[in-house]
């Protein structure tokens, strides 16, 4: 958005309205940050919304750095067929509910009784600056209790903040991208050369279209660094690629802008959308 332009935000929340209603408004918003175009910040970031809003920044950039190589290579036909496979890549993964629990155990759970620990196998990228070394969680059907991850970081920077991805994999084999699990130690700091762990003292319960999905496999990736200087690390297009992430990880939401303005307006008005950067 550019200086004096005008332009909506939308809250996707819902609240319940409280029983006792006083003189004072309902509900309160405020600012909690804006990030500018050369990922400077404003705001009391009460809500960590730098990080957030940096790593969404870094995946927009990753993603139409790959589509204007595309285009660059392989012209306008080659950026086609690229749009109709994201498209296609969309519409196949699969979507998988989790509901969190704090602690102890998930109340709709449709856990079999046969409750063991399971291991993570873990996808490594090469330049990655955290690396994560084993982990498990308590598994029972679909339910999975207290996921614990041991990482190290491997680069010559401090860090404090590490996200990882979960995917999880049914009897049959599918896979599910589980959502993610954040370094739940807010003082977080792992100096170069350090192990740490990421501790989640809460219980996931998964199901899709309503039915429950029973864990039999669980696989984790490094998806997100923050470095003590705020910096931030996300996986880059050819590590996504090569470990096959892509077709289980949601798109990025910058890959479904320039999808949807495909679809809405064609390859010409894509390709113009591209050379804006």
């Amino acid at each position: 958005m550019g200086p004096g332009e005008t332009f909506q935000v939308r809250i996707d929340m819902q609240l319940m309205r409280p029983s006792q209603v006083t003189g004072a408004p309902l509900v309160q918003v405020d600012l909690d940050g804006v990030l500018f175009q050369d990922l400077s910040f404003f705001g009391p970031d009460r809500l960590n919304s730098r990080r957030t809003m940096t790593a969404c920044e870094m995946e927009a950039q990753r993603d139409r750095e790959h589509f204007k190589r595309i285009l660059a290579q392989a012209g306008k036909g080659g950026l086609q067929r690229e749009m109709l496979e994201s498209m296609a890549r969309q519409s196949e993964v699969s979507q998988l509910a989790v509901s969190v629990k704090r602690s102890g155990r998930a109340v709709t759970s449709f856990a079999t009784g046969n409750e063991h620990d399971a291991e993570f196998a873990f996808l490594q990228f090469p330049d990655s600056p955290v690396e994560a070394v084993k982990g498990s969680a308590r598994i029972s059907g679909n339910e999975a209790r207290t996921p614990r991850i041991e990482v190290r970081n491997r680069s010559n920077r401090p860090v404090k903040y590490v996200e990882m991805g979960w995917i999880v994999s049914d009897p049959s084999g599918k896979q599910y991208m589980a959502g993610s699990l954040p370094s739940a130690d807010s003082d977080l700091v792992l100096p170069p050369g350090h192990s740490a762990r990421l501790l989640q003292e809460t219980t996931l319960n998964f199901s899709a279209k309503g039915q429950p999905v029973n864990v039999q496999k669980m696989v984790g990736f490094v998806s997100q660094v923050e470095f003590a200087d705020g910096k931030i690390w996300v996986p880059n297009r050819q590590n996504l690629d090569n470990a096959l992430l892509l077709k289980v990880l949601p798109p990025s939401a910058e890959e479904q802008r320039l999808t949807d303005i495909y679809r809405k307006r064609g390859i010409d008005a894509l390709a113009a959308e591209l050379g804006k950067f």
